[in-house]
């Protein structure tokens, strides 16, 4: 089983603060996608479940998320529209 091991910190940091509000099929989704190098698709999915399931992030976990979607190249309507589910901190 692949575990959280091949995870940067940054993106351990986001799924540590999903992975309560997140299904673990969707967790465990993002980590095999991340650790087969398919960075790009993994954050559209992780966006699109977390916008499906009104998932309610922190400012931080947003920030994080969207310098991760910029450094991997997710085009923006993946995350932008995740800013109405933001609380603050």
């Amino acid at each position: 089983m692949l575990t959280r091991d091949a995870l940067r910190f940054r993106d351990l940091y986001i799924i540590n603060n999903l992975k309560d509000d997140l299904k673990p099929v969707y967790i465990d989704f993002f980590i095999e996608l991340y650790t087969y190098k398919k960075c790009k698709l993994a954050y559209e999915n992780l966006s699109m479940q977390i916008f499906e399931f009104n998932i309610l992030i922190t400012e931080k976990v947003f920030n994080e998320l969207n310098q991760a979607c910029l450094f991997y190249k997710v085009k923006e309507h993946y995350w932008k529209k995740l800013e109405h589910l933001v609380v603050k901190d």
